[in-house]
């Protein structure tokens, strides 16, 4: 998981600077469940449309509305770094596998080759329409656990049933029954470990320059800062 948020935001800021010109800035927060519980790891990532030019002494906005990074490029891209991180950490010995899934470095070789005969999945949507809706994508993804109370429907001392979407199914709501120790044992594989930061920040968004970057940003822009929040 560490490494794929890490490579996602390398990624965005790869390709913005080759692509745009541009230092980027990005919110990437880690998901791991689908709509059933399965194992499903993935990324969202929330990035503003420009950055900084020149050194930093011009903001350049994206033109087109409806287009930002091309997405092959993000998702080639994105398998290299990927790849190679997960090589250098098996070669340091920081990638713990059981040997009866991965014994050695030409298997770990081999699944990466047959992985990377594909094209990665990368999907990009279209910008929001103000900071409202900002704020209201951040609200439902950035806290969110892999199932909430509201989607459990019944419980009967021997299986969970619960709400879900089908999306495979135009995007129906639907519901499902698991025998309680299936059911936690979904639920238990979105557990991250102790201390894991599942949202973090790259390029001018990074913590230590945050602040300064964004008071730039406002200045190149001629936009007035934020109203200061109510004590």
């Amino acid at each position: 998981y560490d490494a794929m948020l890490r490579c996602a935001g390398q990624t965005l800021l790869d390709v913005g600077r080759s692509k745009l010109g541009v230092e980027l800035g990005a919110l990437c927060v880690l998901h791991t469940w689908g709509q059933t519980l399965p194992l499903h790891p993935h990324i969202h990532c929330v990035v503003p449309g420009g950055g900084f030019a020149a050194g930093g002494a011009q903001w350049r906005s994206v033109r087109k509305p409806s287009f930002f990074l091309p997405v092959k490029v993000l998702s080639r891209r994105f398998r290299t770094l990927l790849s190679a991180d997960l090589r250098e950490q098996w070669r340091e010995g920081h990638l713990q596998i059981p040997p009866s899934i991965l014994s050695d470095a030409v298997a770990l070789d081999l699944l990466l080759a047959r992985a990377n005969a594909h094209e990665w999945v990368v999907y990009a949507k279209r910008p929001f329409g103000g900071p409202e809706q900002v704020l209201a994508y951040l609200a439902s993804y950035t806290h969110r656990i892999a199932i909430s109370n509201r989607r459990l429907v019944a419980f009967d001392g021997s299986t969970v049933t619960f709400h879900y979407r089908d999306y495979r199914d135009d995007n129906r709501g639907k519901t499902m029954d698991l025998p309680v120790n299936e059911f936690l044992r979904r639920f238990l594989l979105h557990v991250v470990p102790s201390r894991f930061v599942r949202i973090r920040y790259y390029g001018f968004l990074a913590n230590r320059v945050r602040r300064r970057s964004l008071e730039h940003a406002r200045e190149l822009l001629n936009a007035k800062p934020p109203a200061p929040a109510c004590p």
